[in-house]
């Protein structure tokens, strides 16, 4: 996965605003393996503060997709700390 660099992302549509159905589906997309195509794209605005240097990206379009690509992150560490087994 694609992420510009951990710099802040402030999104541009309130939360309330998400659609379940949507970002479920997303989350099936980016599911497929090798389907490149089909991925979804996320629109973003890079602003540079001159005075400090700090970067922000605006998401300008593509929240339920980032909403998915984080949901699915997340599942995996928790499969993935979940799949660990400690010797004591």
């Amino acid at each position: 996965m694609h992420w510009p660099k951990l710099y802040q992302m402030v999104p541009t549509q309130p939360a309330n605003k998400m659609n379940e159905e949507t970002v479920l589906k997303y989350m099936k997309l980016l599911q497929k393996e090798g389907d490149e195509c089909c991925r979804p794209t996320v629109v973003l605005l890079k602003m540079r503060a001159v005075a400090h240097c700090d970067i922000v990206y605006f998401i300008l379009d593509g929240h339920h997709k980032l909403m998915a690509m984080q949901r699915l992150v997340e599942k995996q560490k928790t499969e993935a700390s979940s799949s660990k087994t400690f010797i004591t």
